[in-house]
């Protein structure tokens, strides 16, 4: 049976804008997969936020759920032409999600985001271990190194006749991110954003895809998701972990 999603009243997200949906009242930058995040130092939560699905993550989805690839190809997402191909695989962190002023303020997330404003390294290189545990230069590490990802029951309320009626289904995704102190390029290790990546994988062989191993520590990516925080700083000991729910 599927874990319940504890410390968070999903149902609040999920429903709380059903009158605006109904009346088709809702801005349209609001019409799409949502998302909360927890982020943990040492197992005790020091924030909870949302997230944003990015407009190349809706390009993602609509592809995967299409099982076709998009007829529009531009510039920009040339390396996305066959999203269909890209899976959720890794995580990374940056330091370009507030502003470094006396009075410190979050800067995005925007829809039309292509990746971290400043991504920082997880991990100080490379490394092909564990199917290609950190790739593009150690600021994307994979999920599944020390994490997870399942798929969580949530309870939706349901109007019928005037009667409302609790109903559970698995409509939660949760991504379960680590970074451990062994692994911190700099300490104390800071970041106040944080993406999770569908990057192209060869799925028979659970790799990045790639002919050459240069070619899999490169292979292509769009952005799914992303969020921003005020400087979070691990310390000395210290662990980390962003547990992300995406609802659908």
């Amino acid at each position: 049976m599927n874990k319940r999603i504890e410390n968070i009243d999903v149902k609040q997200v999920d429903d709380s804008n059903f009158n605006l949906y109904k009346n088709n009242e809702i801005p349209l930058d609001r019409k799409s997969a949502r998302g909360i995040v927890q982020i943990k130092k040492n197992n005790e939560i020091i924030e909870t936020t949302q997230n944003l699905v990015l407009l190349s993550g809706r390009e993602f989805l609509a592809q995967k759920l299409a099982d076709v690839n998009s007829s529009i190809i531009t510039k920009e997402l040339a390396l996305e032409q066959i999203m269909k191909n890209f899976q959720i695989r890794y995580f990374g962190v940056g330091m370009g999600g507030a502003t470094q002023t006396t009075i410190a303020s979050k800067v995005g997330p925007y829809l039309n985001d292509l990746d971290l404003n400043i991504g920082v390294q997880i991990f100080g290189s490379n490394s092909s271990n564990n199917n290609y545990e950190y790739i593009h230069n150690g600021k994307m590490k994979r999920i599944l190194k020390d994490g997870s990802i399942e798929i969580l029951g949530e309870e939706h309320l349901l109007s019928i006749d005037g009667n409302i009626f609790p109903m559970e289904a698995n409509t939660t995704i949760k991504f379960t991110l680590h970074i451990s102190e062994n692994e911190m390029v700099q300490k104390p290790f800071c970041f106040n954003e944080a993406a999770l990546y569908a990057v192209d994988m060869d799925s028979e062989n659970d790799v990045p895809r790639g002919v050459t191993s240069s070619d899999k520590f490169d292979a292509g990516y769009i952005t799914f998701a992303r969020f921003t925080t005020l400087n979070k700083y691990i310390e000395e000991n210290d662990s980390l972990t962003i547990e992300w729910y995406i609802l659908v």
